[in-house]
């Protein structure tokens, strides 16, 4: 009986692991169309901090599509308590962030979730954007 009871013991956080599932990445890449006319658009996959010169324009933002079970959810917060324009493209994967013209940081966190409450998120991911402009 107390071999059983220690061998239950021992794999215990190896059940634990196996009902939890693992782990769902949350990548994606972003598209910087800028109001100067002399920057091209820039393109690259997202990072936890990305800069931009410019204070106006758009941003594109783009995650990988997860399984057909999953969905995003966004969130959109701004380091100076101004509004955030996180336009809805139509796509859940997909937003379209607006510069207001102003320099500051915007923290976006996507929730990847399973189900609509809020103890059904899969995983998240943070990642800000800060405008600026250098002349």
């Amino acid at each position: 009986m107390k071999k059983i009871l220690i061998s239950i013991f021992l794999c215990l956080p190896l059940l634990l692991w196996a009902q939890s599932g693992p782990t769902v990445n949350i990548t994606g890449s972003y598209t910087a169309v800028l109001s100067d006319p002399y920057t091209p658009p820039i393109t690259a996959d997202l990072g936890n901090q990305m800069y931009l010169n410019a204070l106006s324009g758009f941003v594109r933002i783009v995650m990988d599509v997860p399984d057909s079970s999953l969905h995003y959810e966004w969130e959109a917060y701004s380091s100076d308590g101004s509004e955030v324009s996180l336009q809805y493209s139509g796509l859940h994967n997909e937003r379209y962030l607006s510069l207001n013209g102003t320099p500051r940081s915007v923290t976006i966190r996507v929730l990847l979730k399973n189900g609509t409450g809020s103890n059904n998120v899969v995983n998240y991911r943070s990642f800000t954007f800060t405008t600026y402009r250098y002349p």
